[in-house]
């Protein structure tokens, strides 16, 4: 049980690469191009498994593969075999990382999404002004060049955000253990 909760643990912090992918197949407007993940038996677009592939570049980097695998060691350790525990009281624990998850997704994906929106409300405001250009014939190729330029300006912080959030493993990890073993955190 205590493995399944690291893993979980692990789970739900990578998955922030997951959702920063996620918004930005949308704010790019490339949610048509799909490959499937025979993991989790979904679709995924091609900019979120970008993102998955470098948060994964990120993890094997920076060692958190290493740090998962020493916690779960650790654990035979700190709760031998057949001692209680109580793994519904890590449950509220999970649900807040799945939600610093989600916030640090879109956090990282928002000044795409942000020029994705000022590219779209000035191409609808140039075919208001002037409805014979036929303007949004070109606004996808706008809209996507525009979003990856950003996408590539920013990826050092978006390799930075994720890496962060990764290095916050080792903790959550932590209390989650000390929560299931029913001490206070």
């Amino acid at each position: 049980a205590l493995g399944i909760l690291v893993g979980i643990t692990f789970r739900i912090t990578f998955s922030c690469a997951e959702i920063l992918g996620a918004s930005l197949s949308q704010s790019l407007g490339l949610t048509s191009a799909h490959v499937f993940d025979p993991m989790l038996e979904s679709d995924d677009g091609v900019p979120g498994r970008l993102a998955t592939i470098l948060a994964m570049l990120l993890v094997f980097g920076l060692g958190a593969h290493r740090v998962a695998i020493a916690y779960l060691l650790e654990s035979f350790r700190a709760l031998p075999v057949g001692q209680s525990l109580t793994v519904t009281q890590a449950t509220p624990l999970l649900v807040d990382y799945v939600g610093s998850a989600v916030e640090a997704g879109v956090r990282l994906a928002l000044p795409t999404a942000a020029v994705a929106l000022a590219v779209q409300v000035t191409l609808a405001l140039t075919a208001r002004a002037s409805p014979s250009l036929q303007i949004f014939s070109i606004g996808l190729a706008l809209s996507v060049g525009a979003g990856l330029l950003v996408v590539w300006a920013s990826l050092d912080d978006i390799a930075l955000g994720i890496a962060v959030e990764l290095e916050r493993l080792g903790p959550r990890i932590d209390q989650v253990l000390v929560v299931a073993k029913g001490a206070s955190p």
